[in-house]
């Protein structure tokens, strides 16, 4: 049961949230966007700004993108440079641990 109506607001607004990384995966929202006519990017600014969040809040956020707190300005790009790298990792990681395994070296 919601107890205030602060509380009630962020629980909305974490669903919009939650909605925007379920497209985009990520929550490096623009101060711009809305979601249904709700402003879900300067919602997300005011969460980063914010110093009252509580612990479960902030989980809350961080199980849904651990760069939530970035500037979307700055981790747009950081977000794009690391995807590929990050996925060429993974490939290559797994290339090898295949090569690996089938060759009998483990």
């Amino acid at each position: 049961m919601i107890w205030s109506k602060n509380a009630g607001a962020w629980e909305r607004g974490h669903a919009y949230a939650k909605a925007f990384y379920q497209q985009h995966g990520h929550l490096a929202i623009p101060a711009t966007a809305k979601l249904d006519d709700y402003a879900a990017g300067r919602r997300m600014r005011r969460q980063r700004e914010a110093e009252n969040l509580t612990n479960d809040q902030a989980a809350k956020l961080d199980a849904l993108d651990e760069l939530w707190r970035m500037d979307p300005n700055w981790s747009r790009p950081y977000r794009e440079c690391w995807s590929p790298i990050s996925l060429r990792l993974s490939l290559s990681q797994a290339s090898l641990s295949d090569l690996l395994v089938s060759d009998n070296v483990i």
